[in-house]
């Protein structure tokens, strides 16, 4: 199958060639490193960077000391734009290469770019205040998910400090940065949401709760702090949640 993966590749036929070393390695034919990072790279041109950085790990963890496994690695991570990742797997790959190629120098120098980019669109896209921008900048060192932590960190701390104004409309800032770091975290549309219902604002909490349970499904405490808000605002007679493939999702909104 491996021979057949190769012709189908060198053929453009990604999808094929794809199938053909998915099953190669199903078989345990010799090489499953090889196999699995021809796997990566035919997925990656099927346009699928999460079905590519899985074939990448599987290639790592039967050789993590190949230079090769890495690079797949931050391909896919790249193409999914996690670019601080891509960054760190692209200089593993070039520490485990004998002399590591230009184009992997250059690869380097896109993903420091691109992740460059990401962390000033932090402070430009939501227009954050100038003391959540500070924030920003003081972990801009860190790769996605450390930066992620901490600024979910001190948004957090803002927000319980004290309910003025001021702390809430930081924690907002800070929180919108997490979500432009990662669009699928539910706790920062929900923590903006409490930051608006404890200052009454519960009109523009309940965007921001209906957005966390968009993002997760399944999210039971974004469930209950939606209803509290809709209870208070009158807006809805019933707010119910039902069991669907073992997700809570929102059912019924019926305005009075």
């Amino acid at each position: 199958m491996k021979a057949a993966g190769n012709s189908a590749f060198h053929a453009g036929e990604y999808l094929r060639a794809a199938e053909c070393f998915s099953k190669a390695l199903c078989s345990r034919e010799p090489e499953p490193e090889a196999l699995s990072s021809n796997l990566s790279v035919a997925l990656l041109r099927c346009g699928n960077p999460s079905g590519a950085l899985h074939a990448a790990e599987v290639c790592l963890n039967f050789r993590d000391s190949w230079d090769k496994a890495h690079l797949r690695r931050g391909d896919a991570l790249y193409d999914l734009g996690r670019f601080s990742e891509a960054v760190e797997a692209f200089q593993r790959a070039a520490g485990a290469a004998v002399k590591p190629e230009k184009a992997l120098l250059k690869r380097i120098e896109q993903a420091e770019q691109a992740a460059h980019e990401v962390r000033n669109g932090l402070l430009s896209e939501y227009r954050i205040g100038p003391d959540a921008a500070e924030v920003v900048r003081s972990f801009a060192h860190l790769d996605a998910p450390g930066m992620l932590q901490e600024l979910c960190r001190v948004g957090c701390e803002l927000m319980s400090s004290k309910h003025d104004d001021h702390s809430n409309q930081g924690a907002i800032d800070i929180f919108k940065a997490c979500i432009k770091l990662a669009p699928r975290c539910h706790q920062a549309y929900a923590n903006i949401g409490v930051c608006f219902h404890v200052i009454g604002r519960d009109i523009d909490a309940v965007p921001w709760f209906e957005k966390a349970l968009e993002a997760h499904p399944g999210f039971a405490q974004g469930f209950r702090k939606l209803a509290i808000s809709c209870e208070l605002l009158g807006r809805y007679q019933s707010v119910e949640p039902v069991r669907v493939d073992r997700h809570i999702r929102l059912t019924q909104c019926r305005p009075q």
